[in-house]
């Protein structure tokens, strides 16, 4: 562990030498670059280890008008010395083999960051963001190229301490072509053709294993009939890729709808027995997991740039494959596999769900939805 003294005597300094660290950080720009979001950081690879798209290049006069936008400045070395965004400010000291990162905001120094080299090649990263709070990477290279990483998270106020193992490939070209954090893949390089192509595979899988688990329900419910599967997902990674299937029962709905429940009411899963089922099948989550992946790592990308996700964002894209495989499967007749209604259907439950403002839609074909709503359940 760093002494937090260590950080101390850092910040200190920064504080005391802000205007000068600043001052010379900025005064040896020759070149300024302007982008829409973040672009450059002093960490390697963190782009790629985090899963974050890069910023878009724009010019000065579209980056005056946008406060939170990033301006770079660079010496006449082509070394970047200077970052501002808003009232964050960032100054640079290069001294051969080390780089010093010395990160501001209004309220003061909110993270130190120091890169060592050695001959040439980075061979470790700190990074402090407060007393007890610090991340350590010491890298291997292999023919000038980064082939490992050992990752030291310490954490604050009793949160404890983390370690990871990250191993990156490449290919023939020598691009990036694959990380494995500690033995598993977590960023893998993709065209659009194989995104799309992992994407209907994903989804054909989902249909099948979907089904399954939807028929493990005609094992436990069996003195009721269901009159739907939720299935509900969330943000986090393991609420996309293995969430959780509740069966609502007609017996608990009939009630509700004799005491006059509202509409909303009845597709609840907290109303309804605790019947639920997960997806059973470790590979289908492991090829999900590096659609996702994808997804996460272009998410926000404007047009006009070699990947533009259809729908903007990893959480609109799996929100609309995960509609999808629930499209698939309403198209099918349940009641001779499970104990079922005529009006049973499957559907995406989310936080944001709204029933009565036409959300089951993206789920369930129009035929059910005209079915449901002259039976007065919509």
């Amino acid at each position: 562990m760093i002494e937090t003294d260590i950080y101390s005597k850092l910040v200190e300094d920064a504080l005391a030498n802000r205007e000068q660290y600043l001052s010379e950080a900025r005064q040896s720009v020759v070149r300024w670059d302007y982008y829409d979001n973040e672009f450059y950081r002093v960490a390697p690879m963190y782009f790629e280890q985090n899963l974050r798209a890069r910023g878009q290049r724009i010019d000065e006069s579209t980056a005056s008008t946008s406060p939170w936008s990033y301006a770079y400045g660079f010496d006449q070395n082509g070394h970047l010395r200077y970052v501002r965004r808003g009232n964050e400010e960032e100054g640079i000291e290069r001294d051969g083999s080390k780089l010093i990162n010395r990160r501001y905001n209004d309220r003061g120094v909110y993270a130190i960051e120091e890169l060592v080299y050695e001959q040439g090649m980075p061979s470790r990263f700190l990074e402090f963001k407060e007393p007890e709070c610090y991340f350590k990477e010491e890298y291997i290279h292999r023919e000038s190229r980064l082939v490992h990483a050992s990752r030291f998270e310490q954490w604050p106020h009793r949160q404890g301490t983390r370690a990871y193992e990250y191993d990156f490939a490449y290919n023939a070209d020598g691009r990036l072509q694959s990380i494995k954090q500690d033995g598993k893949v977590m960023y893998q390089a993709l065209t659009i053709d194989e995104a799309a192509a992992l994407r209907q595979e994903v989804f054909e899988g989902l249909v099948q294993e979907t089904e399954r688990t939807i028929l493990r329900f005609g094992d436990v419910v069996t003195e009721d009939e269901l009159c739907f599967v939720g299935i509900w997902i969330h943000g986090e990674a393991f609420g996309i890729l293995n969430p959780i299937f509740y069966g609502g029962v007609q017996r608990i709905r009939e009630q509700q709808l004799a005491d006059g429940d509202e509409l909303g009411l009845i597709w609840s899963a907290a109303e309804h027995p605790d019947y639920t089922e997960a997806l059973e099948n470790p590979a289908l989550e492991e090829r999900f997991s590096l659609l996702l992946q994808y997804w996460k790592y272009h998410s926000g990308v404007p047009a006009k740039r070699e990947v533009e996700l259809e729908r903007g964002d990893m959480w609109w894209e799996c929100l609309a494959l995960w509609h999808g495989v629930a499209m698939e499967l309403n198209m099918r007749d349940w009641t001779d596999r499970i104990p079922a209604t005529d009006t049973f259907v499957i559907f995406i439950d989310e936080e944001a769900l709204m029933v009565v403002n036409g959300d089951l839609e993206h789920s369930v074909p129009s035929k059910k939805i005209r079915m449901l709503k002259e039976k007065g359940l919509l």
